[in-house]
């Protein structure tokens, strides 16, 4: 070989490496799957153009490229190509593995996008629902009035009602404002070894209004002394929210919140005289929106107990829910130990 004809093939490889680096940059920082197989194209042809420089024989550089091509028309055609059909020691084979696991990570990741787009769709559709009936009702109620004719006392209740029904959207808002803020991160819990009784008795001393005017009798037994890792604003604000659910649902006899000191993790239980739920729905009961069919009479967003599964999650804990004659159970679990505790055990 020449010292010129080195020279043009020491210039293809380079050109070659310059093509497989920026190409395969390209693919990982852009958003597209499609851009990033392309980009994974290109620089995979550079590479196979750079062996053709370097000396690699027409028939051996058209085998590889046909190999690479399919590689790319499987994951182009959203087929997941197979990086255990390259398991020779040659380049074509080495390319056309990596190549694989591309195809196989731009695939992931378009689920994941389809996933995160369905969620998106499901929880503005569950908003919409939401909102419908609070606006329709404020409109109605709104032209109502402003037709006039009405007597005193018949203003004074569809003020009531349009009161209620303002009440009821501050409530929704402030309720989706703070349970994106937990989503993304935005509310970051404190937790640290204090004492659970006065996080318990705060979290009552606001759900007892509530059960006094249904004349349910609000019960709290906490073991003396009883150090729990957690975020006291938090965890108050989770406790009520169960708290609230059990005084809503239920018409006679009492509600019972106790603390019980386990192995690693320490049970913050609400136990109501309601009427329990079809246990088959206890997996969906702490997810966002979600009200039981039987509970659809009962006001109510479905939110409370999402909220409470992210700020039992967010402390390294979880949450659990158990239906029994005569009543329903619902708790939450925290690490009982030193902060980061539940996320070793859970893990």
């Amino acid at each position: 070989m020449s010292r010129a004809e080195k020279a043009l093939t020491v210039l293809a490889v380079f050109l070659a490496v310059l093509v497989l680096a920026g190409g395969g940059a390209a693919a990982a920082l852009l958003p597209d799957p499609r851009a990033k197989l392309a980009c994974a194209g290109l620089a995979l042809a550079g590479f196979a153009a750079g062996c053709a420089g370097w000396g690699a024989s027409r028939a051996q550089v058209r085998a590889m490229a046909r190999k690479l091509e399919k590689v790319l028309q499987q994951a182009w055609a959203g087929k997941a190509p197979d990086p255990a059909a390259f398991t020779g020691e040659t380049i074509t084979d080495r390319l056309g593995a990596q190549a694989a696991r591309l195809a196989d990570a731009v695939q992931s990741e378009a689920q994941r996008s389809e996933a995160a787009r369905e969620q998106l769709q499901a929880t503005v559709s569950d908003l919409a629902h939401q909102l419908r009936a609070p606006v329709a009702n404020l409109a109605l109620y709104t032209d109502t009035l402003a037709a006039g004719g009405m007597p005193p006392e018949k203003q004074a209740e569809f003020l009531k009602v349009l009161q209620g029904q303002t009440e009821k959207l501050e409530f929704l808002m402030d309720a989706l404002v703070k349970t994106g803020r937990l989503e993304t991160g935005a509310i970051r819990m404190q937790p640290r070894l204090l004492e659970l009784a006065p996080t318990l008795e705060r979290a009552a001393a606001l759900a007892r209004p509530l059960a006094a005017a249904k004349g349910l009798e609000l019960a709290v037994e906490c073991p003396e002394g009883l150090a729990v890792c957690h975020d006291p604003k938090w965890t108050a604000e989770a406790v009520f929210n169960l708290l609230d659910n059990a005084v809503k649902y239920t018409r006679a006899g009492s509600v019972r919140l106790a603390a019980e000191r386990w192995e690693l993790f320490t049970r913050i239980s609400v136990q109501d005289t309601g009427p329990g739920f079809d246990a088959r729905h206890a997996a969906q009961l702490f997810g966002r929106f979600y009200r039981e069919p039987a509970a659809q009479s009962t006001e109510g967003m479905g939110l409370g107990l999402y909220i409470v599964r992210q700020i039992a999650q967010q402390q390294g804990g979880y949450t659990q829910a158990r239906t029994r004659p005569g009543g329903a159970m619902f708790s939450i679990f925290l690490p009982s130990g030193e902060p980061g505790a539940g996320e070793r055990y859970q893990n």
